[in-house]
């Protein structure tokens, strides 16, 4: 568990789940597929995204 904490007061912000190598590479191969879709979206609903 990674904890994030607010360094002015010492409380916890939120948790996250660590990542092991088998999730980190299923995220990648994820990007990567829905990249090229991603790079042909119009500028201007990507920055409504």
């Amino acid at each position: 568990m990674l904890i994030i904490e607010n360094p002015a007061n010492g409380s916890i912000i939120t948790q996250l789940q660590e990542d092991d190598a088998q999730s980190i590479s299923a995220k990648y191969r994820a990007a990567r597929k829905a990249q090229p879709a991603w790079a042909a979206t119009p500028l201007a609903t990507r920055l409504d995204a």
